[in-house]
């Protein structure tokens, strides 16, 4: 079975970068001085317009466009967040026009004319902020609500509960913010049923206007897309916690290697993890396993649960479908206060190097990190995609400076044991230096030349997205052309 997911109309916002009295001010000489811009040179512009600028559309031009779209540019106000904490380099002000369309080409000719940054939004669930960009005209997918049960014989929210409705299940992210048919599938997409059914990249059939793979938002719009579906199925869930009480710091860092020792043979058994780990305490929830019982995931739980002893916790429980337990064992994610950054783990450094494994753990938990893992096995061959091949082996500033404590410090802990490795595309650290490397290689000549195939005009834009090497965001986010590109 498949499903489509089609939209009726998008939605589409306006970001504008400045305060949103200065487009009033500047507007008015706006639509002549833009003429002017064009009559007089026919080199490619630097850097996208913004509201400031003389090449920024005047109100007059909104309203124009506005009116062709059916009235539904929808203006908002401007944030009045501390101008000290904006103008940090990613902290930058987020303005959005919203408005819905049925023609995306119509925002899409606006933009390239009148050279304003493009972006794409689906649910807005990116660790990058790739949904948002200043002064940037965005179009909304999310509320592309039509979605058809096709038979097949050789986002989210609505998409699973209509799944399920029909007696199918769709293999979707760990959050149920993270859209579907957005960035989830578009940049590999792992979640609680991977292990059994594999990525969300593997789950395409078919998109309509955009290439499967690369990111999200980096060559088209997707307005359209068929997605593999499979029966329902009951489902088994648990959870297990244990901390260092009782324990020495040995002792505590031995159970957690001991842990990662039993990882390869439960993940074989098509069950899918997420756990998180700190100085004092490890807990794995949710553990997923559709088409197991509660009694039965409790049995591969066994070797683990008797050599931890007194100091843990655990319990296991059964679900009649696939949504019930997702439901039940995901929680929603605010990812608006986390800061990220990682590689991916081979199953061969777990079983070949453990103790490395372990002592890098150590060392992250020092400086005052968590962990935070999926684990998982996607081994099993599907069509050559552009995913990695290492996928089958609070306050302001204290988020900034967790951010570069992360990219600083954290991540090379573990990036030094895998010296080759890559990292997930959609949860790597955002800062991240060698990122072609890291996100996109051997794949990234072949990535980059579909991107010139198919968006020769550098339209769409991502951070750390295929492309994005040749643009920078400078001062108050406007985005430029790197000089030497």
């Amino acid at each position: 079975m498949s499903l489509r997911n089609v939209g009726y109309d998008a939605f589409v916002s306006l970001a504008p970068g400045g305060l949103l009295q200065q487009v009033g001010r500047m507007g008015q000489r706006a639509a002549a001085n833009f003429q002017s811009l064009i009559d007089n040179t026919e080199d490619i512009p630097t850097c996208r317009c913004m509201p400031s600028d003389s090449c920024w559309p005047s109100i007059e031009e909104w309203d124009k466009f506005n009116q062709s779209l059916g009235g539904k540019l929808i203006f908002s106000k401007a944030s009045r967040y501390s101008g000290s904490v904006l103008r940090k380099p990613k902290l930058r002000p987020f303005f959005p026009w919203w408005l819905a369309l049925r023609s995306r080409n119509k925002a899409l000719q606006y933009a390239k004319d009148h050279n304003v940054h493009l972006t794409i939004r689906n649910t807005g669930h990116d660790y990058y902020g790739r949904a948002t960009g200043a002064g940037s005209l965005s179009i909304w997918t999310h509320h592309m609500k039509r979605i058809e049960i096709l038979d097949y014989e050789s986002p989210t929210y609505t998409a699973y509960e209509i799944a399920h409705a029909n007696g199918l299940l769709l293999v979707g992210g760990d959050s149920d913010s993270v859209g579907y048919a957005g960035r989830y599938s578009q940049g590999g997409g792992k979640g609680p049923a991977a292990s059994k059914y594999r990525l969300g990249s593997d789950q395409v059939l078919e998109w309509e206007a955009e290439l499967s793979g690369g990111g999200g938002g980096t060559y088209g719009v997707v307005v359209s897309m068929i997605s593999k579906a499979y029966p329902d199925t009951h489902t088994a869930g648990a959870q297990l916690v244990f901390t260092n009480a009782g324990l020495s710091d040995d002792d505590y860092y031995h159970a957690i290697e001991m842990f990662h020792a039993h990882l390869p043979a439960l993940v074989d058994t098509e069950i899918t993890a997420l756990y998180i780990t700190g100085g004092n305490f490890s807990k794995l929830s949710p553990v997923m396993a559709p088409g197991l019982t509660g009694e039965q995931l409790e049995g591969l739980f066994k070797p683990i649960l008797s050599k931890l002893e007194n100091s843990r916790s655990s319990t296991s429980m059964s679900f009649s479908t696939y949504l019930g337990a997702y439901k039940d064992m995901n929680g929603h994610q605010n990812i608006s206060t986390v800061q990220i950054g990682g590689r991916l783990i081979p199953r061969s450094l777990v079983q070949n190097n453990n103790p490395s494994l372990t002592q890098a753990y150590r060392q992250v938990h020092r400086k005052g990190g968590l962990i935070s893992a999926f684990i998982l096995n996607v081994s099993r061959k599907s069509m050559d995609k552009p995913e990695n091949s290492l996928w089958s082996h609070s306050d302001w500033d204290k988020n900034v400076a967790d951010q570069a404590l992360i990219t600083n410090e954290l991540t090379p802990e573990i990036a030094k044991l895998v010296p080759e490795g890559a990292a997930c595309l959609n949860k790597g650290d955002p800062n991240e230096l060698s990122w072609l490397k890291v996100f996109y290689e051997p794949k990234y000549a072949c990535l980059r030349g579909i991107k010139r195939k198919y968006d020769p005009d550098d339209m769409f834009y991502g951070l750390k997205s295929v492309g994005s090497e040749a643009w920078q965001e400078v001062e108050h986010g406007r985005l430029c052309r790197v000089a030497t590109m």
